[in-house]
């Protein structure tokens, strides 16, 4: 996107300077869906590889979708209510352990069609008993499940989440409709797994490091502690007075601005 907003920062070993996306809070954003799917994606697969399935239990991926509506936001609790009431239901319990989901929206505007994609633990179930519980909870049929390995499914489901309808061309009416509502979730017995949270590593390409300092213009320099000189001496001394520079440690703030 040309007009996405950047800002630098520069090695704190050799200097090396890049320029990073700044988020913009558009979920759609293609900038900024990057580095936000490779932390779902390693949240997913660290489910994958710490879930320990029962005796008979195998990974699904199951799909579930209601009617396309108008009403984007109206379509998403809609969705998710009747998910909510599925997995309340006894025969759910029984057959499925835990597992954990993503909403995608296809469709144009003025007719969406929301669903969910789910990568579950689960023993085998029938068809047309799930797809008959399902219209039960959600008035619609549109169900679909199928075993797949784990690990391939974790990588599909990421490029759900972020991905704009290819007839959609304004995402901001969509962004409005999602605001507050969470397009992830881990449910049942994923809930007691303990996720820790990634701490995202960018080594420097010139000098393989991983100590960064932001830049920014016009801010006070004692927000935060000087660089190293070096650091310093590959800046315009003349713009030092006027400069802000401080540390972006690994996992810090750096994670949220690119």
């Amino acid at each position: 996107m040309s007009n996405h907003l950047y800002t630098t920062i520069t090695c704190g070993d050799c200097g090396h300077l890049l320029k990073v996306p700044v988020y913009c809070k558009n979920r759609f954003c293609p900038v900024c869906a990057a580095p936000r799917s490779r932390r779902l994606r390693k949240k997913l697969q660290w489910y994958v590889s710490n879930v320990k399935l029962r005796p008979g239990e195998r990974f699904k991926h199951l799909v579930l979708t209601v009617r396309n509506s108008g009403d984007l936001a109206a379509a998403i609790d809609h969705l998710v209510q009747s998910f909510r009431r599925l997995r309340q239901r006894a025969w759910w319990k029984s057959h499925v352990s835990g597992g954990a989901y993503v909403i995608e929206i296809t469709g144009q505007a003025g007719n969406y069609h929301p669903h969910i994609h789910c990568l579950l633990t689960s023993y085998f179930a029938p068809f047309r008993v799930l797809k008959a519980h399902w219209e039960e909870c959600s008035g619609s049929w549109g169900v679909h499940i199928s075993e797949k390995p784990a690990h391939s499914v974790a990588n599909y489901l990421t490029d759900y989440i972020t991905k704009l309808p290819a007839d959609v061309v304004d995402s901001v009416p969509m962004n409005e409709a999602l605001r507050r509502r969470r397009l992830y979730s881990v449910f049942g017995s994923w809930h007691a797994l303990k996720c820790p949270a990634f701490k995202m590593s960018y080594p420097c390409p010139s000098c393989g490091a991983s100590c960064w300092y932001r830049i920014e213009a016009l801010c006070r320099r004692d927000h935060g502690k000087d660089p190293p000189p070096k650091i310093m001496n590959l800046l315009d001394t003349r713009a030092v007075a006027r400069i802000q520079v401080y540390r972006v440690h690994e996992g810090g703030p750096y994670n949220q601005i690119i």
